[in-house]
């Protein structure tokens, strides 16, 4: 399984169904993903900055959908935590290649040139995952970690992943 690393709390957003579209100046080779196809969000281990924080509850306003910012009780989907883990596996939906191709309710996330339109969303309970040390652009999860992942996918929804989106 092809994995994507992006920094929190933007990895978050996505793993909690905010944001459906991820921002990059390159479109996926089409040998490593397509459309249709799903891949790993994995969350980088760079702590998040307050800024990041600051926008996406701007964002998350912009886009009416401020409630959602509030995390559950429970620290295992919670935005502070899964740095360095698999928190989500989505499924690429196409690519826009203008804000035109975004959907209405996900145009505050746009940033350009390209973004990647992503559906759904399963987000993973970061305690059952272990550590995994992430890379620049597309790359594969180590077999144990992919296995992991597919058998908690496999399970019943509930308490060790949600969709979310």
């Amino acid at each position: 399984m092809q994995a994507l690393t992006i920094f929190n709390p933007w990895a978050w957003a996505i793993g909690r169904g905010l944001k459906l579209i991820e921002n990059r100046t390159w479109v996926p080779n089409w040998r490593l993903l397509r459309d249709g196809q799903d891949f790993a969000i994995h969350s980088s281990v760079r702590a998040p900055e307050r800024a990041d924080f600051y926008e996406l509850a701007r964002i998350a306003r912009e886009c009416g959908r401020e409630a959602d910012l509030e995390p559950p009780n429970s620290n295992a989907f919670h935005p502070a935590y899964g740095q360095g883990r698999v928190i989500a596996v989505v499924r690429l939906k196409g690519i826009a290649h203008s804000i035109a191709d975004v959907p209405l309710a996900q145009r505050p996330w746009w940033r350009g040139p390209k973004a990647w339109l992503l559906e759904e969303v399963r987000q993973l309970n970061i305690g059952h995952l272990p550590l995994v040390r992430g890379q620049q652009a597309l790359w594969t999860l180590p077999p144990e970690v992919e296995l992991t992942t597919k058998n908690i996918l496999s399970m019943p929804e509930g308490t060790s992943w949600r969709r979310t989106a």
